[in-house]
Formats: structure tokens, C-alpha cells, sequence
């Protein structure tokens, strides 16, 4: 990341500190971060804000889950929203091939889904044009490489406005481990808000696959059987569970909610 001026942080014991990415790289329009600690252990993540004038655009905070690596799967898209952000952290040119896990099995993106990321540096790929409702994404590198996806949602455009009138917000989406033998995530109260949809995306970039889905809700613990296609994603609906954990999944397959 090149930096204006210095780049290193001291951060106390028990403590946090924070840096604003745009002071130290106002000129770069994709930033990855690599964070590196000497004398204790840190962790690190980086909230990343939008606002439009005077219109908030959106927030989350951006973390990365998985080692640089040749093959990335990130098990979240939605149609007209989603842009992946890929880096090549190591000295080789990295070209990367883009691969779409839909629920009716691989397919290639609207454009020829291969770009070619230089060492030392980040690149957007553009997946607005995919009209899948739920994809998820599978990136095969011929240098190791690590990669989000940036998904942002547009409220229903006013009549007679534009999207610049409608709300919006953005979410980040890491790279994933696969699931193994179990993974889980606890989630919001399904009273707060009321009208909240909670989806767990499943997706299997290796065969066909079949999994355990455990939730918990009010009205108690629940299990059911999910089969995965081959090459595909499958989704479950999640709203009016507290907390949702995926089982048999093994080395090749790759969860989200």
C-alpha cells in the first residue's frame, strides 16, 4: 500500500487506535491493507464508510478470514450488487479466473471472467451485470491472491427520482474457510427489526454435497438435511433463528449468512 508519509502505528497494551485510510492513500481507489504487528499480537479490521453529500451510503466493517491462496470462494452475491476486490499480495502477476456457483450449477460472468492482477497491487472486477438472484463467487489464481466482495442494495427508486433519492447500504464479504466438521454463527434477534431477512447461503464448488443445518429459535432446536449441486449454491431462509450451524460439510463446502 503505497502511503503518504508514515505508516506505522503504536498501540498500547489493551488498547485500540485508529488510522484514517484515506490520509495515508487518498490516491488509491481500491485499497487492501496489510496489517504486520512486532512485540505483541493485534487484531485488525477496517470500517469502511460511505456518504454521498449529505446522504449516509452505507457501512461495514471489512475483515479478512483466509490466507492469500490459489483458489478464494466467497459464498455471497446478489443480482446488480456485488464487486469483488482482488490483490496480489506476493512478486508474481496473478491472472484470475471468475467462476459463478448459482443454484443451477457453474457458470461464466457476463464478461470473459479472466483478469490479470499485477504483483503489489489491487484491482475491482465488476459482477453489476450478473442477473442471478444468489450466486456465489469461486476465483482460481495462478498466484496466490486474497479477495472481498463488496455488495451494495438500493432501496425502491422514488417516481420520478433517481437512485441518488432511494437509501442504500453496503456489506463486506470475506473470502471463507470452508465449514469442516461445523461452523455457526449467532444472529440478530429476529424482533430487531421485525421485518429482517436472514438467508444461509451453501455452496459447493467441488461436487455435490450434502450437509446438517441446525437452528435455534423461539420455538426450539431444529434440524434439517440441505443438498448442495455440484458446482452450486443452495440458500435457506434463517430469519426467525437466533443462531444457525452447519455440519458435514468438510473441505469443500463454503457457508454465509
Amino acid at each position: 500500500l503505497p502511503a503518504i508519509g508514515t505508516n506505522t502505528v503504536t498501540v498500547p497494551p489493551t488498547s485500540r487506535s485508529a488510522v484514517l485510510l484515506d490520509a495515508i492513500a487518498p490516491q488509491d481507489a481500491s485499497p487492501v491493507v496489510h496489517v504486520v504487528a512486532s512485540g505483541g499480537r493485534l487484531a485488525a479490521v477496517l470500517d469502511d464508510a460511505w456518504i454521498e453529500g449529505a446522504t449516509g451510503r452505507g457501512a461495514d466493517d471489512a475483515v479478512s478470514l483466509t490466507e492469500p491462496a490459489l483458489r478464494v470462494v466467497l459464498p455471497l452475491g446478489l443480482a446488480g450488487a456485488t464487486r469483488l476486490r482482488v490483490a496480489v499480495p506476493g512478486g508474481t502477476d496473478a491472472q484470475v479466473t471468475t467462476t459463478l456457483l448459482t443454484p443451477s450449477g457453474r457458470k461464466s460472468p457476463p464478461s470473459n471472467g479472466v483478469a490479470t492482477v499485477t504483483h503489489g497491487t489491487s484491482a475491482d472486477l465488476d459482477l453489476t451485470a450478473v442477473t442471478e438472484p444468489v450466486f456465489a463467487v469461486e476465483l482460481s489464481s495462478t498466484a496466490p491472491i486474497v479477495a472481498g466482495a463488496l455488495v451494495q442494495r438500493y432501496a425502491q427508486v422514488p417516481a420520478g427520482g433517481s437512485s441518488a433519492d432511494a437509501q442504500s447500504d453496503l456489506a463486506w464479504v470475506p473470502a471463507l474457510s470452508p465449514v469442516g466438521a461445523l461452523a455457526g454463527a449467532v444472529l440478530a434477534p429476529p424482533t430487531v427489526p421485525t421485518d429482517q431477512v436472514a438467508t444461509l447461503y451453501l455452496a459447493a464448488p467441488d461436487g455435490a454435497r450434502s450437509v446438517s443445518v441446525t437452528t435455534a429459535s423461539a420455538t426450539g432446536p431444529a434440524t434439517v438435511t440441505v443438498d448442495i449441486p455440484a458446482g452450486a449454491v443452495a440458500t435457506m431462509d434463517v430469519s426467525r433463528a437466533t443462531d444457525a450451524w452447519v455440519s458435514g460439510g468438510g473441505p469443500s463446502v463454503f457457508a454465509a449468512v
